[in-house]
């Protein structure tokens, strides 16, 4: 991860993520820049969570419906379009905070807007700056990005909640029922896989590896020992 030396806030990778995880085509073409492409370089959270490929390169096109005037009424149209299928948006969201976190994303551009114009005044897209702002394989964005999606995915990682996905197990619960580790060496494994997972995680993880994933939720939060 890109050192803190370089000028980053240690808040920038995980302030930048919550940011952009759900920008569709059409948001940034109505609050930032009118003429993007889909070839538009901002990697988001894959929506669509029966697709296996969890983070996008690219912000994609939604398909708004266009009747409509306003970004917060498409925003919401896309939520009731989707409100039936379980594995759309955020897994764990009832229809109300699948609303609710549209809006406030929506919020949170119209609030960013008088700001990405005056660094788009001021900064050369050229500069050293956009390249260490651009460079998000070392400066902590696709890291966390990849967070979020998990997050997204099976929130009973983070929640405690073992009733929300089938992927997670309560503390204690291995799923090798055999297993000889005792309580504390268990602890001491939750412990060593969340810190590197945690909003601080390592950079080197391999995102794709499944075996490390199911390892990670298997044996749980340790947060929820105490």
């Amino acid at each position: 991860i890109m050192p803190i030396g370089a000028g980053l806030s240690p808040m920038f990778a995980p302030m930048v993520t919550h940011s952009i995880h759900s920008l569709t085509l059409e948001d940034i073409r109505y609050y930032f820049k009118s003429d993007a492409t889909e070839d538009n370089g901002i990697p988001t959270v894959n929506m669509d969570l029966e697709n296996d490929k969890r983070v996008l390169p690219n912000a994609p096109l939604a398909g708004y419906d266009e009747d409509f005037s306003t970004m917060g009424m498409k925003s919401f149209d896309m939520v009731m379009r989707n409100m039936n299928r379980t594995w759309w948006g955020v897994a764990g969201y009832n229809v109300l905070e699948k609303v609710a976190h549209v809006l406030h994303m929506s919020e949170a551009w119209s609030n960013t807007v008088e700001q990405y114009k005056m660094i788009e005044k001021l900064v050369d897209p050229d500069s050293d700056t956009c390249a260490c702002v651009k460079d998000i394989e070392n400066n902590g964005v696709l890291n966390h990005l990849h967070l979020i999606a998990f997050k997204i995915r099976y929130p009973g990682i983070t929640s405690g909640n073992n009733t929300i996905t089938k992927y997670y197990q309560a503390p204690g619960n291995l799923k090798d029922s055999g297993s000889k580790d005792s309580p504390v060496a268990v602890r001491q494994k939750r412990k060593a896989y969340w810190d590197d997972w945690g909003w601080g995680w390592g950079s080197s993880y391999d995102y794709d590896s499944w075996d490390s994933f199911e390892t990670m939720t298997t044996l749980g939060d340790p947060s929820d020992d105490d």
